[in-house]
């Protein structure tokens, strides 16, 4: 089980086989997700040209990450990011059950608590 401290907050990380993430509102915690979820292999082309002589195309490879932290910190409200063992990082529209007529009568909803 691995313990990780993000500023004051201690969080365990180790034991889980699902995350659901929504919300993040601090860098170290977006950034830690950033490298959890992974990069994936870009290509692109550089072209060049010299007087008297024809192109020369280039093309590289890079990684990028699948979200940096800034993309995690801006996901809409509506969204959230689901890690699943052994499944790849997904985002997903948030099930709002309040506000879903197929889960109505099925909770006490707040304002009649």
């Amino acid at each position: 089980m691995e313990n990780r401290r993000v500023g004051s907050t201690i969080t365990l990380s180790g034991n889980r086989d699902e995350d659901q993430v929504f919300g993040v509102n601090d860098f170290e915690t977006a950034k830690w997700l950033s490298q959890m979820i992974g990069q994936e292999t870009t290509v692109f082309q550089t072209d060049s040209f010299k007087p008297g002589d024809g192109p020369s195309f280039s093309n590289h490879l890079t990684g990028r990450d699948l979200l940096t932290p800034d993309e995690i910190m801006q996901m809409p409200p509506n969204v959230r990011l689901l890690r699943v063992q052994g499944q790849p990082s997904a985002l997903a529209q948030k099930l709002r059950y309040y506000a879903d007529p197929e889960f109505r009568g099925l909770f006490v909803p707040q304002d009649a608590a």
